[in-house]
């Protein structure tokens, strides 16, 4: 692995899924002037760029009991008044 794969791999979450953002709107925006004949498409310079790979993320979920003992901690008054 390089000291560029490893500078890549070392840029936060956010700025990795801000980056692909951008790379996808630029993907779009020349593909279209391919489609509108404005480049030729050997010209797109997008066509050979990757997005960054992002972590996968993991929601985490409450099971059955929890959301159980959710329901039953809230006062019955409190919640029908909120």
């Amino acid at each position: 692995m390089s000291h560029t794969h490893k500078t890549v791999y070392s840029i936060s979450s956010a700025t990795r899924t801000r980056n692909n953002n951008n790379i996808a709107i630029l993907k779009v925006f020349f593909n279209y002037l391919v489609e509108e004949e404005f480049i030729e498409e050997l010209s797109n310079l997008m066509r050979r760029i990757k997005s960054l790979k992002e972590e996968k993320r993991v929601n985490i979920t409450f099971i059955d009991d929890e959301v159980k003992q959710i329901i039953t901690d809230v006062e019955e008054e409190t919640y029908a008044n909120v």
